[in-house]
């Protein structure tokens, strides 16, 4: 039975590629936070699993709140992320290169990708290991100066598809990835 229940996992981790969230919406004068769970990318082998390590990673995974806000002005888009750890446990996230989270910007309307955070940059090829002290919490931040694929992008509706990455939560690995927001925002007209 307990293989039939880890197989079952691996099947649905292995199907779910997009994911799934809970968004919360809410807008002051251009400004729009989201706060979700999603799905990710590495699957660990039957062989990997333990009886009770999946659960204690979701269970981790599940305590932490992680939530986007995008500032949107004539002339920038401000992404903010938070990560934040409400328990009394410290808990270390470890990232497999110096690029901690991702961006991806698509014309709401046509869907096409005017912009990638990660396209053009170089990131060291280092492991990186960041704390979250219980109680507290790790904020990134990017300014983006809707500098796209062809040149300055137009003012209009915008959907943004924000996504931490890190690999492992206290040396465990992260079999989906919880951190993806989808939040829309506004170029306005100068």
């Amino acid at each position: 039975m307990k293989n039939v229940f880890l197989l079952m996992i691996l099947i649905c981790l292995s199907i779910s590629g997009c994911g799934t969230a809970e968004d919360s919406k809410s807008a002051d004068q251009g400004e729009t936070t989201h706060g979700q769970k999603g799905t990710g990318e590495t699957l660990p082998t039957l062989d990997e699993l333990e009886e009770g390590e999946v659960s204690d990673v979701s269970k981790v995974l599940n305590q932490l709140e992680y939530n986007v806000t995008v500032n949107a002005t004539a002339s920038k888009a401000v992404f903010q992320m938070e990560l934040r750890n409400p328990t009394d446990e410290t808990i270390e996230l470890s990232f497999s290169s110096g690029q901690q989270y991702e961006i991806v910007v698509r014309d709401a309307a046509t869907k096409e990708e005017v912009y990638r955070f990660s396209e053009g940059r170089f990131f060291t090829e280092a492991l990186i290991f960041e704390e979250i002290e219980p109680d507290k919490t790790l904020t990134w931040e990017f300014e983006w100066n809707y500098e796209g694929r062809e040149g300055k992008i137009e003012p209009g509706e915008y959907m943004a598809t924000v996504t931490l990455l890190p690999m492992e939560v206290d040396q465990k690995s992260i079999d989906a990835n919880p951190f993806v927001e989808e939040i829309p925002f506004t170029r306005p007209a100068e």
